[in-house]
């Protein structure tokens, strides 16, 4: 097996990643200039949930931390873009719903996404990109334990 380059592999990746934000981005900039691409993102995991979304599970979907989340989601709220329901069953938790002014967005953001996706598939096979995604699960399992860096 040939030498791996893992400055290589993290500079790949990461290209990658803006690209596909910058398209996010450029339609965004388009179509939704008061609306950022997390905010989407958030809209985006409410709206398919099967149940409930709460303010944790905007953490961990998106990987970020407490006070980020509380950050967007209060913005989110004063935008009128969400609401913030109360549960039942516990007077603590503050259920995350969409508003009729955001379901209007979300029906271009599906379009976008639909057609992001395609460009960013084209010319691979079906084989490729499930060994690709499966490849992708691995290195996602793997970086989200704790680095232990030896010392020199």
């Amino acid at each position: 097996m040939s030498q791996v380059n893992y400055n290589s592999l993290d500079s790949e990746l990461r290209k990658l990643v803006i690209l596909i934000k910058r398209n996010y981005d450029n339609f965004h900039r388009q179509y939704f200039s008061d609306l950022t691409r997390l905010q989407g993102e958030v809209l985006l995991i409410i709206t398919h949930a099967s149940s409930d979304v709460y303010q944790r599970d905007i953490e961990q979907k998106l990987c970020i931390r407490r006070s980020t989340a509380t950050q967007l989601l209060s913005t989110m709220e004063r935008k009128g873009l969400i609401t913030r329901e109360n549960v039942e069953q516990d007077a603590r938790l503050k259920k995350l719903v969409v508003t009729d002014k955001s379901r209007a967005l979300l029906d271009m953001m599906h379009k976008t996404a639909k057609d992001v996706g395609k460009k960013l598939i084209d010319g691979i096979n079906a084989n490729e990109l499930q060994q690709f995604l499966e490849i992708l699960h691995k290195m996602q399992d793997n970086m989200s334990h704790q680095i232990v860096f030896d010392t020199i």
